[in-house]
């Protein structure tokens, strides 16, 4: 079950497109219009449709961690490739002479823990992950079947009231959320696609793509709400919004289950989604997200030809160059880094647990 399962690789490719896609919607200020037109509309479904993508993200990451052991390997590999890209864009914006300030310069320098909110959430996931497959697997079948109800009640039902939301979960932006995302990825595989309720799940996955579809859908509906009566739309936004997180989970599923014949279209996905990650580290990047907020901001679009469509055009260009470049250096990042780091921190690490 730990080969490589091309829907869900095709799923991680698709979901940093998505977050491309919805941070030009994001940095280009589109959604922050207070009147609605059917202009907006399209990037209304740009944003409703990709908001699973984090979501989505971890879902995969629960689903093949459920079956694996800690490896400190893994983690230096991940923080040698984030710290890569920092070295690498900020060298660039010396480079090129962008203007800086001392926080700009100290963020650009040390994005653990200054910036990237998501990579920050998933080390110290990654270094919880076998803690949380030992409760999981401590659980009968009633119990998990409880856990997971609990979970999505308190965390996503009960958490869209306003106040609460903030008090619990900060509309998924924290360990907290992504914990709940990596239980249920986990009960799913466990309970359903390796368990005692196997068919169930090929049944609800005959339902998953439109299941997709019509969440996000009620999404964009919430959106449209918002706005007309005046209010922000990020209220429909938040990740841990229960549409949002079943329109993850529908999503996940179709793509598990997807089957892709071409054998061209097999290659492609297999070949890049494992520097999938890599687009995530560069177009985030605190100087990449500097120039896209300049150069691609609501002017830029409202002026265009066709705004959902430069929209779209910017997002493929984005994610197509931030690919290009993360499978250049994928490797080499990861050989660099088995070869001279990992060795000093296996010291570390030995070193340590033998004197706890």
């Amino acid at each position: 079950m730990n080969k490589r399962n091309i829907g869900l690789d095709l799923l991680r490719l698709l979901a940093m497109f998505m977050v491309v896609l919805i941070h030009v919607n994001n940095f280009g200020t589109l959604l922050e219009n207070k009147f609605f037109s059917m202009d907006f509309l399209p990037i209304y479904l740009f944003e409703s449709f990709g908001i699973v993508a984090v979501n989505c993200f971890v879902l995969i990451s629960g689903f093949f961690l459920i079956k694996q052991e800690f490896r400190l390997k893994k983690l230096v590999s991940l923080i040698t490739e984030i710290m890569f890209y920092t070295i690498l864009l900020f060298i660039i914006a010396v480079i090129i002479k962008t203007p800086m300030n001392l926080k700009l310069l100290i963020k650009g320098l040390f994005p653990i823990p200054l910036c990237y909110w998501f990579i920050n959430c998933y080390i110290m996931l990654y270094i919880l992950f076998p803690f949380i497959n030992k409760f999981i697997y401590s659980l009968t079948l009633k119990q998990k079947h409880i856990f997971a109800i609990i979970a999505v009640l308190l965390f996503s039902v009960w958490a869209t009231v306003p106040n609460i939301n903030r008090q619990s979960v900060c509309s998924g932006y924290s360990i907290l959320w992504l914990s709940v995302l990596y239980y249920l990825a986990g009960y799913i595989r466990i309970v359903f696609v390796e368990g005692e309720y196997k068919k169930i799940f090929e049944k609800i996955s005959n339902f998953s793509g439109l299941g997709y579809i019509v969440f996000s859908l009620i999404t964009v509906f919430l959106m449209c709400l918002l706005n007309f009566v005046g209010k922000g739309v990020w209220y429909a936004l938040k990740y841990n919004s229960l549409f949002v997180l079943f329109a993850a989970v529908c999503l996940f599923i179709f793509t598990y289950k997807l089957n892709i014949k071409n054998k061209f279209i097999n290659k492609f996905i297999t070949y890049f989604a494992p520097a999938s990650f890599g687009v995530y580290l560069i177009s985030c990047n605190i100087f990449f997200v500097k120039y896209q907020k300049i150069y691609l901001n609501k002017d830029f679009f409202l002026q265009s030809f066709n705004m959902p469509i430069m929209v779209l055009i910017c997002g493929i260009v984005i994610f197509l160059i931030c690919l290009f470049v993360s499978k250049f250096f994928h490797q080499k990042i990861f050989k660099f880094s088995d070869k001279y780091l990992y060795p000093l921190a296996e010291k570390i690490y030995i070193s340590a647990k033998n004197n706890f």
